[in-house]
């Protein structure tokens, strides 16, 4: 998770992880990129989308980025990507399905919210934006979101902010018709949470994150799609942090505070 994590905003030390010299450069320090592991012609990468390279320290560097980039777990080196247009990835969220890079959302080179979905597809790395137009209904800008697959064409996004407006609706997005379907529109007033897809349950896991006064969260939600209804499935976690990492879900919930096990909340968990 760590690694994951470094890799992601750009932190890791130089010759942490290899000794093997690379040629094709590396990215500048960022935060709020977006991404994740991908396995590209047999080999698995590390990709980061985006993302601000602005210090808060001094106030330098580029602000936020049309930069992407992918490292290899193999060879340890980085590769940079085709720019995009304009700024994708930054406090956006990158889905990967069916085989492609599926980036929603976010915050342009002055901060503000949009609702741009970009298609970065693989193996060729060709960058298209998806056709608002083709799809009748289309989620209000924001960032600060949450997306995970929930098959291999569809994605579930659900809440956000736009401004200081925290929003709690859920959408899904297929991929085969280029269509979003609002879910629901009253989830959980609550942004920045980390979010999981629960593939055995059929549900989506909820953890963390920030409500409209800035107050933090610490109770893990289920949320089935099927029946539109939110469960707490378990008291207020103590200490938490202010945020929730994106979550991992394979036996247990990781998220930054630690393994959390499933077997703690027995509310048909």
């Amino acid at each position: 998770m760590l690694l994951l994590v470094g890799l992601l905003h750009g932190h890791f030390p130089r010759g942490i992880l290899s000794q093997t010299t690379c040629t094709g450069g590396e990215p500048w320090g960022r935060y709020s990129a977006s991404g994740g592991l991908a396995e590209v012609d047999g080999t698995q990468y590390m990709y980061s989308l985006g993302g601000d390279t602005r210090s808060d320290a001094d106030n330098n560097g580029g602000g936020v980025v049309t930069t992407h980039w992918r490292w290899s777990l193999d060879s340890r080196c980085w590769e940079r990507l085709s720019n995009t247009p304009v700024a994708v990835g930054f406090r956006g969220t990158a889905t990967l399905l069916n085989g492609s890079w599926y980036v929603f959302g976010g915050a342009d080179t002055s901060y503000v919210a949009h609702n741009q979905l970009w298609k970065l597809s693989l193996p060729d790395h060709t960058w298209t934006e998806v056709d608002s137009s083709a799809s009748l209904t289309w989620p209000s800008p924001r960032f600060k979101h949450a997306a995970v697959p929930i098959s291999n064409s569809t994605m579930l996004v659900v809440g956000g902010r736009e401004g200081s407006n925290v929003l709690s609706d859920a959408w899904v997005f297929d991929i085969e018709t280029n269509e979003w379907t609002l879910v629901q529109d009253d989830v959980l007033d609550i942004y920045r949470q980390g979010m999981a897809f629960d593939t055995k349950r059929n549900v989506t896991w909820l953890f963390g994150g920030l409500d409209s006064g800035l107050n933090r969260q610490g109770t893990l939600y289920r949320y089935d799609t099927t029946t539109l209804s939110v469960v707490q499935t378990g008291a207020e976690v103590v200490g938490v942090r202010w945020r929730a990492c994106r979550g991992v879900f394979l036996c247990t919930l990781f998220t930054c505070t630690g393994p959390l096990s499933l077997a703690t909340y027995p509310h048909g968990v």
